[in-house]
């Protein structure tokens, strides 16, 4: 599966766009591996628990 970065305004590959749990687990690997401070999610409304429980479980490993 791929991460795509996107660019702001600036020009600079800042964002990865992850919605299905799998690519949740992705993103929240590529933030741990990478000592990122952190992941951002836009939008959880729609969400049972089972993403933001992914990335807390992916972050803590």
């Amino acid at each position: 599966m791929e991460l795509r970065l996107h660019s702001g305004s600036t020009g600079r590959r800042t964002a990865i766009r992850a919605w299905c749990g799998t690519r949740t687990a992705l993103k929240a690997d590529y933030v741990r591996e990478r000592a990122l401070g952190g992941a951002m999610i836009w939008e959880l409304g729609g969400d049972d628990g089972t993403l933001l429980e992914t990335l807390h479980r992916r972050l803590q490993q």
